[in-house]
């Protein structure tokens, strides 16, 4: 996990058993809407948030959720390493022990415990505990996060769909007097709102949250009549950006990228280079064509670190 400047974990010595009430002071681009951000989640039942990679969406929301509703909040992810590098760098973040009151969720592999209040875990996991009976409202949760939006896999537009009618009939219950008051709606709403009433559960929010989402899509999708969704857009930007394309299609991506790492290498002097690939192939591929490269173009020089 590489620890964002400015935003340092605190001693791990001696963790505390409770969550502390704020964040420790850090410099992301997403600090200075915190207040916009409790506002809209008291006043919102679904938040449909913008902003760039680097923002601190994923390692804040969740915890400014949990201190302003005072619930339960889970956040998932597409990939299982993002629960558990994210999870263990909050944890690390607030001074707690992992799978106390911070937890993740994947396959074969779980740390959370009856003291969870911010739990990350994958979209599928979640939909698993939450596609039949009583799971269908997610009632172990006050808050749904739902990140990395514009992915739209299989699992999360499910799980959209999910936590909409969850949503309705968890948050609108309370309004209704007997089953009269129901008889327009779908029977599935229906039968969600009747269990609501007999279980007594709270309300439900919704945060939708995404680098590149289209937010107009997600806002029609999620509100209602009687509540709008909310739109939270926040610059994430912490530094200067320039994006530069290839002249021409390439063949051989891999190679492509290999030629492109080596040319800001030999170009640019110190510093770092981060390279996306679609699987562990190409990347074993690309780490093994770039050593051989190297040997080959800068024999007897010290070779740089890959990983």
């Amino acid at each position: 996990m590489v620890k964002r400047k400015g935003l340092e974990p605190t001693s791990k010595t001696s963790p505390p058993l409770n969550l502390p009430k704020s964040l420790p002071p850090s410099n992301l681009p997403i600090v200075p809407y915190h207040d916009d951000i409790k506002r809209c989640l008291k006043s919102s039942n679904c938040i449909i948030l913008t902003s760039s990679t680097g923002s601190g969406k994923t390692t804040t929301i969740p915890f400014l959720a949990h201190t302003t509703l005072s619930t339960p909040v889970t956040c998932t992810q597409p990939r299982r390493v993002a629960c558990t590098s994210v999870s263990t760098y909050v944890s690390s973040l607030l001074n707690v022990t992992l799978g106390g009151k911070i937890g993740y969720n994947i396959r074969f592999d779980k740390k959370i415990s009856k003291e969870t209040v911010i739990s990350y875990q994958t979209d599928y996991m979640l939909l698993r505990g939450s596609a039949s009976g009583w799971g269908r409202l997610f009632p172990d949760y006050g808050c749904v996060i739902i990140d990395e939006a514009h992915e739209r896999s299989l699992g999360s537009d499910f799980l959209c769909s999910l936590v909409k009618s969850a949503m309705k009939a968890r948050n609108y219950s309370r309004f209704i007097k007997d089953d009269s008051d129901i008889s327009s709606e779908p029977e599935e709403i229906k039968q969600l709102r009747k269990i609501v009433r007999k279980r007594k559960l709270g309300p439900l929010k919704v945060v939708v949250m995404s680098a590149t989402i289209s937010a107009t899509k997600f806002e029609d999708f999620f509100s209602t009549p009687l509540s709008p969704a909310s739109v939270l857009k926040i610059p994430g930007k912490t530094h200067r950006i320039d994006v530069t394309y290839l002249k021409d299609p390439c063949v051989d991506f891999v190679e492509a990228c290999v030629e492109a790492m080596y040319r800001v290498h030999s170009g640019y002097g110190e510093g770092d280079v981060l390279c996306f690939l679609p699987g562990r192939e190409e990347i074993d591929g690309a780490v093994y064509s770039l050593r051989k490269l190297l040997i080959e173009r800068e024999e007897g020089e010290a070779q740089p670190f890959l990983f």
